[in-house]
């Protein structure tokens, strides 16, 4: 299309600058005859002169027009530019909040025990680790809840519950990780060994979830959350000098598991 108005505006540049060719040489007497003519007609030599003025008015509205129209198709073009450059700007600062900015995950948790007074045995409380793999700090709010609950699976679309008056905060510096609050929580009862021999009977579960909340390190972004849910599983006897010796192994649980940005 560009091409197409160049070459017209180069047809009417040519045709507004062609002038018709030098008349021969007259005799003296074609020469009188004209100037008699001319003296003897004055209004055919002003009619003349109008119609080179309209000619030429003509041509340069034609060409004042095709600038109008090549002025338009710039003007579009420089605003669809632009906006292909906002739309640049903004996918490159998104790829680059995407490779720096904090990204908090639960990678799993620490068993902790505990005398029971007046026992042989333990009891069990846990710690879930957060892991900031990303560039940036994050400042958090963590929370998390331990349940043990007689067989069987959570309800679908089950509201895990959480207290926000138990939420925990902190700094989790890039590239590190850094334990939650425990579960249960004191002064309530841990896991006792009565528990985990329910357990490995198959006659309870133990449920460990929970969720941070933290900031990315990168201004006007929304706050992002994590939450995780395990169901634990206790390997190795639980009773008396054996309990500490516990080993505890976890599986994701089908819910409970999932990012979310607010």
């Amino acid at each position: 299309m560009l091409k197409t108005l160049a070459i017209t505006i180069a047809a009417l540049l040519l045709m507004g600058a062609s002038s018709p060719a030098p008349p021969p040489p007259q005799s003296n007497t074609a020469a009188a005859v004209r100037d008699t003519n001319t003296n003897t007609n004055p209004e055919s030599a002003k009619g003349k002169t109008d119609e080179r003025i309209a000619n030429y008015t003509f041509w340069l509205m034609i060409f004042t027009g095709v600038l109008a129209v090549v002025s338009s198709v710039q003007i579009f073009f420089l605003i669809r530019a632009d906006r292909t450059a906002a739309r640049a700007t903004k996918i490159a600062e998104q790829a680059m909040i995407a490779a720096h900015r904090a990204y908090i995950l639960c990678e799993g948790y620490h068993p902790l025990f505990e005398p029971i007074s007046g026992s042989k045995d333990v009891a069990w409380r846990f710690r879930p680790i957060w892991r900031n793999n990303g560039d940036l700090p994050a400042n958090t709010v963590h929370y998390a809840q331990c349940e043990v609950r007689t067989v069987g699976d959570l309800p679908p679309g089950y509201d895990f519950p959480f207290s926000q008056s138990d939420a925990g905060t902190g700094l989790i510096n890039p590239k590190a990780a850094s334990t939650g609050g425990q579960a249960p929580r004191t002064p309530g009862a841990g896991v006792e060994t009565k528990d985990v021999i329910d357990i490995q009977a198959g006659r309870k579960r133990i449920f460990l979830w929970g969720w941070v909340r933290y900031s990315d390190g990168f201004p006007n972004t929304p706050v992002r959350t994590t939450h995780f849910c395990f169901v634990l599983v206790p390997v190795g006897n639980p009773r008396g000098a054996n309990g500490p010796k516990l080993r505890w192994d976890y599986v994701q649980y089908t819910q409970g598991n999932y990012v979310k940005d607010q």
